[in-house]
C-alpha cells in the first residue's frame, strides 16, 4: 500500500438525530430538524442507528406530505390591505377596534384568492398521490 494512502483521512458522513414516527415493513417515517425547519421523510429502517441517520440518506428519503413550498400565492401588499380596509370604512384605530367584523371581512377578501389556490393545490396533490385520501 502506498504511503500516501495511509495519510488519507476517511471522512464519515454526518449523522442527524431523528425521531422514528412509524414503521412499516422495511421503511420508517422519521422526523428531524434541518436548521429551524421540521422535516419528515421515509427512509430504510436499516439505515437508522442509535436514533441517527446519515445526512445523505435523509436527503434521498421520500418526503412525507404535500409539498406546500411549491404553492405560488399572490403577494398581499400594504396598499391592497389599506384599500380593502377603507372599503369597509376602517380608517382609524378607533374604527379598527370598533368594527372587528369589517376587519375580518377585509382580511377574508384579501386571502380568499390565495386560499382558493391553496385548496386547489391540495386537492390536485391528493389526486396525484399514491393512495391519496
Amino acid at each position: 500500500m502506498p504511503e500516501e494512502w495511509e495519510k488519507v483521512e476517511v471522512k464519515k458522513a454526518p449523522k442527524i438525530d431523528v425521531q422514528v414516527l412509524s414503521l412499516k415493513d422495511k421503511t420508517s417515517l422519521v422526523s428531524y430538524m434541518n436548521g429551524a425547519i421540521l422535516c419528515k421523510v421515509y427512509v430504510p429502517t436499516d439505515k437508522i442507528s442509535g436514533g441517527q441517520v446519515e445526512e445523505g440518506v435523509l436527503d434521498k428519503g421520500l418526503k412525507y406530505g404535500i409539498p406546500f413550498e411549491k404553492v405560488e400565492l399572490p403577494e398581499i401588499t400594504g396598499e391592497a390591505l389599506s384599500e380593502e380596509l377603507h372599503k369597509h370604512n376602517i380608517w382609524t384605530a378607533e374604527e379598527y377596534r370598533s368594527n372587528p367584523n369589517g376587519v375580518r371581512a377585509a382580511i377574508n377578501q384579501l386571502y380568499g384568492k390565495p386560499l382558493a389556490i391553496l385548496n386547489d393545490f391540495v386537492h390536485q396533490e391528493n389526486i396525484n398521490s399514491v393512495g391519496g385520501k
